[in-house]
């Protein structure tokens, strides 16, 4: 089980520099590529959001 924290922590480690890197491009590109980064960013973002909660899940499973 430690292996799976291992590896949604990388998993969320290589998506939040991913999110902010396209976060930090936003400002410069325009029109229907400004709206596609801004979806796409939204979408990464629920997923490092149930990343976190599955971590945190496995993480209580095995304090139990």
């Amino acid at each position: 089980m430690a292996t799976l924290i291992d590896n949604y922590e990388q998993q969320y480690a290589v998506l939040t520099a991913d999110i902010t890197a396209k976060i930090g491009r936003i400002n410069v590109v325009s029109g229907g590529e400004k709206r596609a980064f801004v979806q796409d960013v939204d979408r990464q973002l629920e997923e490092a959001q149930e990343l976190y909660f599955k971590n945190q899940l496995t993480a209580l499973f095995l304090s139990n």
